[in-house]
């Protein structure tokens, strides 16, 4: 239907830009022993490896190239030492360190002093402060560079779960001036997140693969045996993490994959517009170049419905059947209530704004609701969380709202003849945007007809309505989604 979930939409569009001004150092410690935040702070920074990824894309230039940037650290003999070091990624790999840190605690001072140096000789020196009553760390060094002159530099921290997010600033005319901000997120083996993805989170367990599609990679996880494949395609804001149960259960029947598309889970960005004839052109290169064997049965859910259409217009040949769950019908946005048009556009402002936030280190997992894993997949709770605490998610989302209407004018008109369609309705699918401005009695009968209009686009159709249902089916109702597609693959199969 390609409209949010009403949670994920009240958060994006509630959620504001705060920005972070460098103030005045607090206490400056005593003489001692290291305080318990020294200990704290080091202990985050090391715990599940202490190693960190960041995207670079923002900053990269000519002579800036890295996409990805990686932090790496350990405490040193004497467990009240820190090392570290800032390293480039380059195709998934160290390319090499550009600069080392040093962190100790000086008894005689009192205070948390910090090194750099940096792989041209640059030297830093600087004071750690303790947090302050923000929960922010903030340190300021001098930068002695090979040429004899110098500079004041600073860094604000904010640690929180898995994200270690820093603001740096500059000293410019007795004033601090911002200079650039990254979100750090941890990076721990036994997740099976590939290195070097540039801060995205993906999907948990060692499954799946990154596969290039010419200069770019999306992630791609098919599990199970057997003919026809099936292949899912999600709705909007989502990706294979949101289906990983529907998958599951399939594979007891046939191989099925999921896919994270552009700027989501594990996948590269995708460039602009991500309008739905875009996001099938990602997938057939995607099948293609990940070797999978046709034809397919190909699942639609919201938004992935117009892909599947466009794809399977594109590609007759490649397609034994489709299944369309809760699908997008190209004329909803003139044939719906005003307000579900509207609540698109308007989310696009909220997903940037939240985008800007997740940047900055301004997004805590408390502020997130995981509606799509309360009641199935709670195992992957936390690389939701982990992915929303990045822009990528965000901006993906707003690329694929921005671009709604021009993908329903994409799908193709006319009648599918007899290819095999199931169509699987919920009965009351604006149920899951209660709270919104979105009419649901209103709505709720013209999404009927609208769906009922689509099993009528073959002479080969099935239709199964789950009368209790909300648009996000795949957990109001998985058995009448898995249904769906056993359904496609038994007429395929000529069972």
């Amino acid at each position: 239907m390609m409209t949010p979930a009403n949670a994920f939409a009240a958060f994006a569009a509630a959620v504001s830009i705060l920005v972070a001004a460098y103030p005045a150092h607090g206490d400056e410690g005593r003489a001692g022993a290291p305080p318990a935040w020294y200990h704290e702070h080091n202990d985050f920074l090391t715990r599940d490896g202490g190693v960190f990824h960041t995207d670079n894309s923002a900053y990269r230039s000519e002579n800036e190239p890295w996409v990805a940037y990686g932090l790496e650290w350990e405490k040193g003999p004497s467990r009240q030492t820190l090392r570290g070091r800032l390293f480039g990624i380059h195709d998934g790999k160290d390319a090499g360190t550009f600069w080392d840190f040093h962190v100790f605690w000086h008894p005689g001072e009192g205070k948390a002093f910090i090194s750099q140096v940096g792989a041209d000789g640059t030297l830093g020196m600087g004071i750690l402060e303790p947090p302050g009553a923000d929960g922010a760390a903030r340190s300021e060094a001098t930068m002695y560079f090979v040429d004899g002159t110098t500079t004041r530099i600073a860094h604000v921290v904010r640690n929180h779960g898995d994200i270690h997010a820093t603001e740096s600033f500059d000293r410019v005319d007795g004033a601090w001036q911002p200079r650039r901000s990254y979100v750090w997120r941890r990076v721990v083996a036994e997740t099976g997140i590939a290195a070097g993805n540039g801060g995205r989170a993906g999907s948990e367990g060692k499954r799946g693969r990154l596969v290039d599609v010419g200069g770019r990679r999306l992630f791609l996880d098919c599990v199970g045996s057997g003919s026809p494949t099936v292949v899912i395609d999600g709705g909007a804001a989502t990706w294979s993490i949101f289906y990983r149960h529907i998958q599951d259960e399939v594979a007891r029947d046939t191989r099925v994959c999921t896919y994270d598309r552009a700027g989501y889970g594990d996948s590269d960005d995708g460039p602009a517009p991500r309008a739905a004839g875009a996001l099938a052109d990602d997938l057939h290169r995607l099948l293609q170049a990940a070797g999978e064997r046709t034809p397919y049965v190909l699942v639609g859910h919201s938004l992935g419905g117009y892909i599947v259409r466009i794809y399977r217009q594109r590609h007759p040949s490649e397609v034994a059947a489709i299944v369309l769950v809760e699908s997008g019908h190209p004329e909803q946005w003139t044939r719906l209530p005003s307000q579900v048009r509207e609540s698109v556009r308007d989310a696009v402002p909220g997903f940037l704004a939240a985008a800007e936030a997740a940047k900055a280190g301004q997004i805590t997992a408390e502020q997130l609701d995981p509606w799509a894993f309360q009641r199935h997949g709670s195992e992957h709770r936390q690389t939701y969380e982990r992915a929303m605490l990045t822009p990528k998610p965000w901006l993906a989302s707003a690329a694929e709202f921005e671009a709604a209407e021009a993908g329903a004018a994409q799908v193709p008109k006319g009648d599918l003849g007899d290819l095999p369609v199931v169509v699987v309705t919920a009965g009351r699918s604006f149920d899951a945007f209660v709270g919104s401005e979105i009419p649901i009695e209103e709505s709720n009968p013209v999404w009927l007809e609208l769906q009922r209009e689509l099993v009528g686009l073959s002479t080969a159709s099935e239709h199964i309505l789950s009368p209790d249902a909300n648009h996000n089916i795949e957990q109001s109702d998985p058995a009448a989604f898995v249904d769906g597609i056993r359904r496609a693959i038994a007429t395929v199969r000529g069972d």
